[in-house]
């Protein structure tokens, strides 16, 4: 511990930190429950996170250190480096929660319709929902 530190002094995070819940709230809109998707909700998502978890707010405040040390001038960033910059991240949360609900609760979800193309390229890996929909004819 330095001599500026003390035992109530928060460390600064090493992580871009996004809280579960409000995480997954964001997600549950992306994903055509009662709303209109394209094929680049999955870049709207990805933007939504990042706004959420770098805002004012006090969720927001827990990664300003954090992106600092990305880079001093990340409040200035474009859609572009936001998305750059998150992309991989948002990508590999939902896979972590989508494989926790399965395993644990046997409950499917999908990621917000784009996430395939989401590093400009496409798949050929089915949904769930489109597997779904496969049997369900």
């Amino acid at each position: 511990m330095s001599e500026t530190e003390t035992e109530d002094t928060p460390k600064k995070s090493t992580n871009f930190l996004m809280d579960t819940k409000a995480y997954c709230n964001i997600w549950v809109n992306h994903i055509g429950v009662g709303t209109k998707t394209g094929k680049d909700d999955w870049r709207r998502f990805v933007l939504n996170i990042y706004k959420r978890f770098t805002d004012d707010s006090t969720e927001g405040k827990k990664n300003h250190d954090y992106m600092t040390g990305e880079d001093p001038n990340w409040q200035s960033w474009t859609d572009d480096q936001k998305y750059a910059f998150l992309n991989k991240k948002a990508y590999a949360k939902c896979i972590s929660i989508q494989r926790k609900l399965k395993t644990k609760e046997d409950f499917s979800i999908d990621l917000p319709d784009g996430y395939k193309q989401r590093n400009n390229k496409t798949s050929s890996k089915l949904s769930t929902r489109e597997m779904m929909a496969i049997f369900k004819k």
